[in-house]
């Protein structure tokens, strides 16, 4: 009753249109006499109608319908303060323009529209009632950065694949790609001697070394040197059928000047595709 007669009290105060007269409180002087009350009955009716029929139904002929037609919120220029089991809507300023907020018996107040849409204030979370009902669950809020941020956590429902680009996939999904690519694609690195086979990376379980196509990369690690030996004129590095060759053509003084190659060792990464 308090909410409905606080409307009631809005609607004829804040001046939201001309009436015929003012609203007055003040007793007329001829209040006792009996011939004047049907006068002041049909001027009160009539200051009522006015006040009432543009929001609320059954104050004008021939209306049928019941409830109100729409409720007016001012800018008021305190916030209003509530009291036990009391919610409050109420205009109020946010950048200049004119906001329908809610007062909470708790002294929160928060905008319900922002630029005349819903929203809420940054850093603030949109909350849902838990499964108890007496606590909140944050869905989601314009972070300070204004990006929008969901709470970790979050649960996508359902588990199938996104169908398009901008579509958030799962845990599910994503680990069922990454698995794929780990038995798609494998990788292996290593040093390996002049001379020797490169190993292959861990295969996995069901696949063979044949159901891939390898591709594999060298260079030079190091190159056998000597106190008695010569500069290095050219050095050989390169790797088939993933057999390295790595080795340094140098002048060893020790034999006469003749020209030795030296062994040396390589650096190696190997991929494998699966075919």
């Amino acid at each position: 009753m308090k909410l409905f007669e606080k409307l009631i009290h809005d609607m004829l105060f804040m001046g939201i249109m001309c009436y015929t007269r003012d609203w007055s409180v003040v007793i007329p002087i001829t209040h006792t006499k009996f011939k004047v009350q049907p006068q002041h009955v049909r001027e009160l009716r009539t200051d009522l109608e006015e006040r009432l029929q543009d929001f609320v139904y059954g104050f004008t002929s021939g209306d049928t319908d019941t409830g109100f037609k729409n409720v007016p919120c001012l800018v008021q220029t305190t916030a209003p303060s509530t009291a036990a089991n009391q919610v409050l809507l109420h205009g109020s300023d946010l950048n200049s323009l004119t906001e329908l907020w809610v007062a909470h018996e708790s002294g929160q107040r928060s905008p319900l529209t922002i630029g005349g849409l819903l929203g809420l204030l940054n850093n603030t979370n949109l909350v849902a009632l838990d499964s108890t009902g007496t606590g909140t669950i944050n869905l989601i809020k314009g972070n300070a950065e204004n990006i929008p941020e969901l709470p970790q956590g979050t649960v996508l429902s359902g588990t199938t694949a996104p169908t398009t680009d901008l579509q958030i996939p799962g845990k599910k999904y994503v680990d069922d790609v990454m698995g794929t690519l780990n038995e798609r694609i494998l990788v292996g690195e290593g040093t390996a001697a002049h001379g020797a086979t490169i190993s292959y990376p861990t295969i996995p379980s069901g696949r063979a070394s044949g159901d891939y196509t390898w591709y594999v990369m060298v260079s030079v690690n190091s190159i056998n040197t000597s106190a008695s030996a010569g500069a290095i004129n050219k050095i050989e590095c390169s790797v088939s059928s993933r057999v390295v060759t790595c080795r340094g053509n140098r002048t060893n003084w020790v034999n006469g000047g003749t020209n030795v190659w030296v062994n040396g060792t390589a650096n190696y990464i190997i991929i494998g595709i699966l075919d």
